[in-house]
């Protein structure tokens, strides 16, 4: 069993989703959160939400205890600086390494060329199912979660499994 966690942090909406495969049984598992508004500006200094990073933490300490996985990874979208608007970019910087910091043993994730890494077919073979929000910032997080595990050797072989299973007419099933 493998559990994989994706955030994609937004200064509008930050989203998580987690993936459980159990490659024994050909199923999988995902859930999802978004929080709204997790910063805020006080005297011309962005700060994160206090409380935003409390249930971060929480839900991520929540999915890795209540999962039976042995293999438990956390991957955050790392920002690139575009130099279009630099407070934007200075907030999301800020963003991105405040969350990092915070959940322990997570890793920033380049997101440089992922929908040619994670792409839509391998988005297709889960039941993914996300409300909108304001950056499709739940899609990005699946696809950090499965950059994740397709960068890990042993997961990749397992999500290969799981492709080559979908092309043999035997498709995981969500549980």
């Amino acid at each position: 069993m493998v559990l994989l966690i994706g955030i994609d942090p937004g200064i509008v909406d930050t989203g998580l989703v987690a993936i459980e495969l159990y490659p024994e049984s050909g199923t999988y598992h995902v859930e999802h959160r978004v929080w709204r508004d997790v910063t805020e500006q006080i005297d011309k200094t962005l700060i994160v939400k206090e409380d935003f990073l409390t249930h971060l933490v929480a839900e991520v300490d929540k999915l890795k205890s209540t999962s039976r996985s042995a293999m438990k990874l956390v991957g955050i979208e790392g920002y690139r600086n575009r130099g279009r608007d630099i407070r934007q970019d200075q907030r999301m910087t800020m963003l991105v390494q405040t969350i990092h910091k915070r959940l322990d043993r997570s890793m920033v994730i380049d997101n440089t060329g992922i929908k040619n890494v994670v792409t839509q077919p391998i988005l297709g073979l889960f039941d993914f199912y996300f409300p909108g929000t304001n950056h499709a910032d739940l899609w990005s997080a699946a696809r950090i979660a499965l950059k994740l595990g397709l960068s890990d050797l042993r997961i990749n072989e397992t999500l290969s499994d799981m492709v080559r299973a979908h092309v043999n007419g035997r498709s995981w099933e969500s549980v």
